[in-house]
This record gives C-alpha cells, sequence and structure tokens, in this order.
C-alpha cells in the first residue's frame, strides 16, 4: 500500500508535533511509502529520512526502512481519520526512538537504517 500524498503530509505534520527538539534525537525530514516487494498489496515499507546532530559528533543523516505492514492496513489506509494518522505517528516515533538507542547494540535493529552522509 502506498500513502496518499495527503496522508503522507498529514502524517509528517503529525510527526514534526512529536519530535524531541534535543540535537542528539532524530529528526524527521522525509517519508516515502511502497509496497514490500513481496507482492502483497497490504505490505508496506516506510522509508523514514532523519537527521540528527549529536552534542559529540558531526551531523548525521540516516534512511531508516520500516516494516508497517501490521498497523498500515488498519491506521492509514483510504482517507484515514485524524485519530488514525495521530496512533500512526506515534508509532513511527516509537520505531524511530528505539532504533536510534539500540542501533549501536543490536544488529537487527541496526540493519533497518542506514547511514546516508557521513
Amino acid at each position: 500500500m502506498k500513502l496518499s500524498s495527503e496522508t503522507k503530509a498529514r502524517l509528517l505534520d503529525r510527526l514534526a508535533l512529536h519530535q524531541d527538539r534535543h540535537r542528539n534525537q532524530p529528526q524527521v525530514q522525509q517519508l516515502e511509502s511502497s509496497d514490500s516487494g513481496r507482492g502483497e498489496s497490504d505490505e508496506t515499507v516506510l522509508e523514514i529520512t532523519v537527521e540528527v546532530s549529536p552534542t559529540d559528533a558531526a551531523h548525521q543523516t540516516w534512511l531508516i526502512t520500516l516494516d508497517f505492514s501490521e498497523d498500515a492496513p488498519n491506521l492509514l489506509i483510504g482517507d484515514p481519520t485524524d485519530e488514525c494518522v495521530q496512533t500512526a505517528a506515534l508509532i513511527i516515533r516509537a520505531n524511530i526512538d528505539e532504533w536510534w538507542a539500540t542501533k549501536d547494540r543490536e544488529p537487527v535493529t541496526a540493519a533497518m537504517g542506514r547511514r546516508l552522509h557521513y
């Protein structure tokens, strides 16, 4: 399932409201959606570009790939309600925060993201 441009814009607006404004936390810059590539139309992959400016390191840009298949059909299909978009944004934000906090210790989590700029 690909998100409509309107749903994507609403989701980005909600994500912006939930971002921690600390320098060392990932800030969502871009969001793209696509089918998982496994041929099942209800599977959704979100590609999220985040920027981070840690206090002890140079500015970083990362691409996080998040399998959103379990939640997408229920939350973001068609013309989702504001509550559904809000819930989706909270789930995405939690996944980003968990990835950032554990990427250096958990290989499976680390594989969700790749650094774009060094």
